[in-house]
């Protein structure tokens, strides 16, 4: 397996926003450049390095790393150059990676008079980078705050809901209540006619017990 590999020469002590010299095996080949390391999202600030580089000419995709041919650069050559640039994440950190060719095939490395340049193009995107992931940030917190109201706005709605329901339970229950009343009515009627028919049956029960009476009376002794 292939090894990214670093020739680490630091141009002052470590510290994030310095550029540093170092190659990356890229399109089967070591191409020195220079990289810079960020505390930004690998995919975000990816995404960004695309749309920066666009500016510079029509990108290739190779194994996660990006080649531009005919790359139009002019503070570092008014012909067109090759670039080699790569993002990936390292120890926490995102790394971002560029290596400018010459027409010569010259690479422009450390010490040599195009290497401020490729600096300034690092730092020029780690400037967008801040502003972008500013209001990256912004935009998280607003998302945050957007959300939240969501919430509590559901959770206000799941309340008055709850208080139709309990309404309409309220409302379920004082038909209940007027139906029993009603109905406790009818069986108090029933009651009284009930005690009505229990004595006409305890009269009924004499006059038959009479009428039996009266029978046996009749039976010779």
């Amino acid at each position: 397996m292939k090894k990214v590999f670093y020739l680490l020469i630091l141009i002052t002590n470590f510290s994030f926003g310095q550029v540093f010299s170092g190659g990356q095996e890229i399109d089967k080949g070591n191409r020195e450049g220079a990289y810079i390391m960020v505390n930004s999202d690998v995919k975000f600030t990816e995404k960004l390095w695309q749309s920066y580089m666009a500016t510079f000419g029509k990108q290739i995709s190779s194994k996660g790393a990006i080649i531009m041919k005919d790359s139009k650069v002019e503070a570092i050559s008014a012909e067109p150059i090759t670039l080699y640039s790569k993002v990936w994440k390292q120890r926490d950190r995102t790394h971002i990676f560029i290596s400018a060719a010459l027409a010569n095939g010259e690479f422009v490395t450390n010490g040599h008079e195009k290497w401020p340049e490729i600096e300034n193009l690092l730092k020029n995107f780690q400037a967008k980078l801040d502003l972008e992931e500013g209001v990256r940030t912004a935009e998280n917190i607003q998302n945050d705050a957007i959300e939240n109201h969501k919430k509590i706005v559901k959770a206000g709605d799941k309340l008055k809901d709850k208080v139709e329901d309990n309404a309409k339970e309220k409302e379920k229950l004082l038909k209940k209540i007027e139906e029993n009343k009603i109905e406790l009515e009818k069986l108090l009627t029933d009651i009284e006619t009930n005690k009505k028919d229990q004595t006409k049956a305890l009269d009924e029960i004499e006059i038959k017990k009479k009428g039996v009476d009266e029978a046996r009376a009749k039976i010779p002794k």
